[in-house]
């Protein structure tokens, strides 16, 4: 939810530590990488705990 809020809603207040008057840079191209980092953060968060019960037994 926050990925995408930071995505697509370009929610910037949702960075920690972003600073509108200290940034210099392309505001999109960071809404955009962030969002995606989120998301993908997000999905491995919930995924690696399944994929390790699943996998431990077969692995150790």
């Amino acid at each position: 939810m926050f990925g995408w809020l930071i995505w697509k809603k370009q929610q910037l207040i949702l960075l920690t530590g972003y600073d509108e008057s200290t940034f210099k840079g392309n505001k999109n191209q960071l809404t955009k990488e962030m969002g995606i980092f989120s998301i993908c953060y997000g999905i491995a968060i919930i995924f690696v705990p399944i994929v390790e019960k699943f996998l431990a037994d077969w692995v150790l």
